[in-house]
């Protein structure tokens, strides 16, 4: 599920958004070394946000959508950021010993603008992302925010801390008449409109999500280190969500079809 590393070596930070993302350079136990973005506990959106990233990356890469490689980091003793970056040193100090990273994409991936015209298989690849937001209820890939890197014919989704709102105002299940609408508009999602122009079937999506077990779920907990889950019932829930979820594609499906007539 996840990749184990250690950090190494803090490079720098990455946004001055309210998660306070950063690169670090990390090293596996052979000194393998990984440029890595990385995300604490102690940020705002606190270890759920980093149970939602988690469970995001396992639950994309069981549907072959692409997703950096989700990565567990290991803060080693007397890892600091350096004395100009001590605000992380703060927020390492009050973090988890264990951060949630990705490896950072090779040069040429630029952030997607929205009025950039997309031709060949890209043009699937970004539709399908309009249909895993729906699943995972992510209301955070707008045109102000793209959160999709591209280059060529790649699109990669990225920043998923905000996945899996369960519990927002007035939203629905996708099964539901009407769950299909939280990102049908172009101020919603940057690829609703050309999801909806291509009339693209999605029934290897729907395949992909059948084919995940219990078993395989059991597995995403697992994967999510102790002290993340104590006292957080995010996980859990995320879980149940993503089975109903696999129980009731049928219905998924067709709604997120209905949209896009």
């Amino acid at each position: 599920m996840f990749k184990h590393l250690y950090a190494f070596r803090f490079d720098r930070p990455l946004s001055v958004g309210r998660n306070k993302a950063c690169l670090i350079e990390c090293a596996d136990m052979t000194n393998q070394r990984t440029e890595a973005i990385v995300k604490f506990s102690g940020c705002e959106s606190g270890r759920t946000g980093l149970i939602r990233e988690a469970l995001t990356a396992f639950f994309a890469r069981d549907l072959e959508i692409p997703i950096p490689r989700p990565l567990l980091i290991e803060i080693v003793d007397g890892f600091s950021a350096g004395p100009t970056h001590r605000v992380y040193d703060e927020l390492i100090a009050k973090s988890s010993r264990f951060a949630f990273g990705s490896t950072a994409l090779p040069p040429g991936f630029t952030i997607y603008a929205p009025a950039t015209p997309l031709r060949g298989p890209i043009v699937q690849r970004a539709a399908n992302l309009f249909v895993f937001d729906t699943l995972i209820a992510n209301c955070d890939r707008t045109p102000k925010n793209p959160n999709c890197l591209i280059k060529g014919e790649n699109a990669i989704a990225i920043d998923h801390d905000l996945a899996f709102m369960l519990d927002a105002l007035f939203w629905k299940e996708p099964w539901r008449l009407g769950g299909g609408d939280e990102l049908a508009a172009p101020d919603k999602h940057i690829f609703w409109g050309l999801a909806k122009a291509h009339k693209f079937e999605f029934d290897e999506l729907k395949e992909k999500l059948l084919e995940i077990s219990d078993e395989r779920l059991e597995e995403y907990i697992d994967a999510l280190p102790e002290d993340w889950k104590s006292g957080n019932d995010s996980a859990p829930r995320i879980i149940e969500y993503i089975k109903s979820l696999r129980d009731n594609a049928d219905a998924t499906f067709s709604e997120i079809q209905r949209v896009l007539q």
